[in-house]
């Protein structure tokens, strides 16, 4: 008798829990995490004690709404592998100052996705928390922005062979889980206002920037505003090229130096 109804209540937990999970709402995500582990303690303490039913059937209920919870919620952040690629509408906050790419002609920044909707299948997520570097052709916003925008979200992938940088790797370890890429047809819009102290400080970095311009040749301006402001938009080429002669440079000359201090040593 007692193990029909272990049984029975067991798989109604579980249709239970992926009804809840189903239908969690954003404020019951915090208690999520504070009290899934101790009510499998407790669960764990019930069962080898052999309690009494009374306990020991609520507590396996709420254990498994908690783990149908965090089932649905992993599927909310929408794993992709590696290359997929899947259309989703986005809304978060600027994080960085946009960088162009003279070459592929795009603008790219990083956003931090606050709230994201998979538009193949409608789930959404208004709790998610997760870093995308977003491409698009048109004028970028600017840093501190809340923005709202539809594009086409892809896990990054290797193009090259092994002996080159991997692009996984490189996004992984900034915490960046996906690209990106805004279609020419469809642009960003504005969902809320950066802070005033951010507002402030781009008003400040505006200010140096018009100053500086009007008191720099081209080549000095342009390594004042990548290396004090980090605004790379108008980084010329040319600039690249010399920083990659000196780069080189230096290297060689720092292996020679290191070179003859252990040709001295015999």
């Amino acid at each position: 008798m007692k193990s029909k109804l272990y049984s029975s209540s067991f798989i109604l937990c579980l249709i239970l829990s992926y009804v809840a999970g189903t239908l969690w709402s954003p404020w019951f995500l915090p208690l999520l995490w504070y009290f899934t582990w101790p009510l499998a303690m407790l669960l764990f303490f019930l069962v080898c004690f052999r309690a009494s039913e009374k306990w020991t059937l609520p507590v396996l209920f709420i254990l498994f709404f908690f783990v149908g919870v965090i089932r649905i919620q992993a599927q909310d952040y929408q794993h992709i592998e590696p290359g997929q690629k899947t259309f989703s509408a986005l809304n978060g906050k600027v994080i960085s100052f946009p960088e162009w790419n003279s070459q592929k002609q795009y603008y790219s920044f990083l956003c931090q996705v606050k709230s994201v909707q998979n538009l193949k299948n409608y789930r959404q997520n208004k709790n998610a928390d997760f870093i995308v570097r977003v491409f698009t052709k048109e004028n970028p916003p600017e840093k501190g922005m809340h923005i709202a925008f539809s594009a086409m979200l892809r896990s990054p992938r290797n193009f090259g062979n092994d002996r080159e940088i991997s692009l996984e790797n490189y996004y992984r370890s900034r915490n960046i889980l996906f690209t990106a890429f805004i279609s020419p047809k469809r642009s960003w819009k504005l969902a809320g206002h950066p802070s005033s102290y951010q507002q402030f400080i781009n008003h400040i970095r505006s200010s140096v920037l018009v100053l500086a311009g009007e008191n720099m040749t081209s080549f000095t301006f342009s390594i004042f505003k990548s290396m004090i402001l980090g605004h790379r938009l108008d980084f010329d080429s040319d600039s690249i090229e010399s920083f990659k002669y000196l780069g080189v440079l230096h290297t060689l000359v720092v292996s020679g130096f290191h070179v003859g201090l252990v040709a001295l040593l015999f």
